[in-house]
């Protein structure tokens, strides 16, 4: 978590219009595939929080497997009206050694923007 508060002070000091800095706050994912059922002890409410700049981004939450996790991502976003918007964060995230044996794993994540 002192990582990404560390970057969220970094993003915070650059110069920028209100329009390309945004808070990001994570809160949920849902499972729909898991083998053997391993979906049961998966954790759906990952509360954390990011920012934005320019379409780039970081992000410090509560990952599935209950740890702490830090992705840094960019971001394809279509606005469908002023308030709303659908896209996909691409980039890398941490949290998920155990897994998959590397520090780093990809990131594909679809999201929904409200406001």
């Amino acid at each position: 978590m002192k990582k990404a508060f560390a970057i969220l002070l970094a993003f915070a000091a650059l110069p920028n219009s209100a329009s390309e800095l945004r808070v990001t706050l994570p809160l949920a994912s849902k499972h729909f595939y898991c083998a053997s059922n391993q979906c049961i002890d998966l954790n759906e409410t990952n509360l954390g929080i990011g920012v934005e700049y320019a379409s780039y981004g970081v992000i410090g939450f509560e990952n599935s497997y209950s740890r702490q996790s830090v992705a840094a991502y960019k971001t394809f976003e279509y606005d469908m009206n002023p308030y709303m918007g659908l896209g996909i964060r691409l980039g890398g995230v941490t949290g998920y050694k155990e897994e998959s044996g590397m520090d780093v794993v990809p990131l594909a994540q679809p999201y929904l923007r409200m406001l």
